[in-house]
């Protein structure tokens, strides 16, 4: 993308993330002005897609443009005067992940789960989000075990008992076991026997749905499930969430998540 204006603004590769693109326009040594022009355009165009979707208008790209290209200058007009530099506070970069929680399509809801297993103990956690990457419930479950393989089936079932709880017709469970997907979807046949009757239950479970996936994602695209399930193993909490409000451990979490929608 190239616009014509007082400054050049080109865009001339893809990023993964709305993250990824902001701080790549943080690194421009140009006084931040391609951070001001970046965050402009992307202004505008939610305007626009706001008005797309609530008042059925047509974007005009170039329209979208136009208006982005004039608030930055009308912005850059402005003089500003700062009588201590240094008390200007900096903004620190986050950190980049190589994996991001990627949200549904409706009518599917994503529930990502995590098991946990230390000193024949386990817990287990199940978060709900939809396509929009708003929280819709979660629960956590502390029991005994006596395996890592256990831990991570029951947070399948768990993750299932949580759709059941929310009564979703298309639903998304979502880890980083691989080896409990494989047996989910392989035959009775090649199930271990420590996790046959939980994933016989799952299987059981998931007749219920019009549709229900089982997928596999990094650990780092698991977050929120990751850090309630670790909160549940150290408090030893078997409960469940209201979809009102998530709980305290993982709302910045779910928050980072939610920005990269």
């Amino acid at each position: 993308m190239h616009i014509s204006s007082r400054i050049n603004f080109q865009l001339q590769q893809e990023f993964p993330s709305l993250q990824h693109l902001l701080i790549e326009w943080l690194n421009y040594h140009d006084d931040f002005k391609t951070f001001n022009l970046g965050c402009c355009i992307l202004w505008n165009i939610w305007k626009a897609r706001n008005k797309c979707v609530f008042e059925h208008k047509n974007p005009d790209v170039s329209l979208v443009l136009r208006n982005a290209v004039k608030d930055f200058e009308e912005f850059h007009s402005l003089e500003i005067f700062v009588s201590d530099v240094t008390s200007i506070p900096l903004v620190p970069i986050p950190t980049l992940r190589s994996a991001y929680w990627i949200h549904p399509i409706q009518p599917y809801l994503k529930i990502n789960i995590d098991g946990a297993f230390r000193d024949n103990s386990g817990a287990a956690s199940a978060v709900a989000m939809d396509s929009f990457g708003c929280y819709q419930g979660c629960g956590t479950c502390w029991f005994p075990a006596s395996s890592a393989l256990i831990a991570e089936a029951r947070a399948y079932l768990h993750g299932v008992q949580l759709a059941q709880r929310l009564h979703v017709s298309h639903c998304i469970i979502e880890g980083d076991a691989e080896a409990i997907t494989r047996f989910l979807s392989g035959s009775e046949d090649g199930i271990p026997w420590q996790i046959r009757t939980i994933v016989l239950n799952i299987k059981f479970a998931s007749q219920t749905f019009t549709d229900i996936r089982f997928t596999v994602v990094p650990r780092e695209a698991n977050i929120v499930a990751h850090e309630l399930v670790q909160f549940a193993f150290q408090n030893h909490v078997t409960d469940w969430w209201s979809p009102t409000a998530p709980p305290d451990c993982i709302s910045h979490s779910h928050h980072q998540d939610r920005v990269l929608v």
